[in-house]
């Protein structure tokens, strides 16, 4: 679901980071419809590969997120709020955005803020989907307010969708969880990330102090469980991180799969 965009932008960031120590990969999803995730994605543009019964979805041949088909039923657990997908320029965000209307996707939200514009979509199994582009140039946050999709579509006259723009990234991803402090600890004391924003309900870790990496919230109306492995939803996210801190998770835990204390896998390179 998406809920409560507007809190998401409201802090003070100065500049654009364009050197990250925390990347984001890969995502992994457990869908009860795999080959409806499929098409969907497809239909954003992503190039898809089948094998050893999982779904490849890639960007310029990256992949981006894999599927994986499970028989177990939803449950309100520790979940996937949206990865983001960054692009480069205004006009990426504008035919993707032209191509989401022409082909009757729901856009859930759309914002604007002096940090960048966001659409926001879900796929058929809920999990949110955030396109972004980010402002070259960014000073003191001042307003973040919703925009008509008029404005955005205007940005580029060209009606022809070849996809996601090569150089397209995951930048960040949010998470809906039970508890703030545990998972933000977690990330301090394994990533040294910095939380540069925390309230009781939701906080944004950093590497530098200047753009989320990972964020997560407590939102959900009702208080989620911890994730169960095998359950629609988040599985793993795959991120590569300096040789030092992939090194000291490997030696002192003997794997580079590791859980937060929600049970959400990453793996580490």
């Amino acid at each position: 679901c998406i809920i409560n965009l507007q809190a998401l932008y409201k802090y003070y960031i100065k500049e654009v980071i364009t050197i990250s120590a925390f990347n984001i990969k890969t995502v992994h999803i457990n869908a009860n419809n795999p080959l409806s995730l499929k098409s969907f994605y497809e239909s954003l543009g992503f190039e898809s590969k089948a094998e050893n019964n999982k779904i490849y979805l890639s960007v310029n041949k990256k992949v981006f997120l894999i599927i994986h088909e499970t028989s177990l039923e939803k449950r309100n657990e520790a979940s996937l709020y949206y990865f983001s997908i960054t692009v480069p320029t205004k006009k990426d965000l504008s035919k993707i955005t032209n191509h989401l209307i022409s082909n009757k996707i729901k856009i859930q939200a759309s914002l604007k803020h002096n940090i960048g514009y966001s659409v926001f979509i879900n796929d058929p199994e809920g999990n949110g989907v955030q396109i972004f582009y980010q402002i070259p140039e960014i000073t003191e946050y001042k307003k973040t307010e919703d925009f008509l999709l008029d404005e955005i579509s205007s940005w580029s006259s060209c009606r022809v969708y070849r996809g996601l723009p090569k150089d397209s990234t995951i930048s960040n991803i949010h998470f809906h969880i039970p508890e703030i402090d545990p998972e933000l600890s977690f990330y301090e004391d394994t990533f040294n990330l910095k939380a540069f924003y925390k309230t009781d309900s939701i906080a944004f870790l950093t590497d530098s102090e200047k753009f989320p990496c990972v964020c997560f919230d407590t939102w959900l109306k009702v208080k989620p469980d911890k994730k169960i492995k095998g359950h629609p939803g988040i599985f793993m996210y795959e991120i590569e991180v300096p040789k030092e801190i992939s090194n000291k998770i490997i030696s002192e835990m003997n794997t580079n799969i590791i859980e937060s204390p929600n049970k959400i896998l990453i793996k580490v390179s």
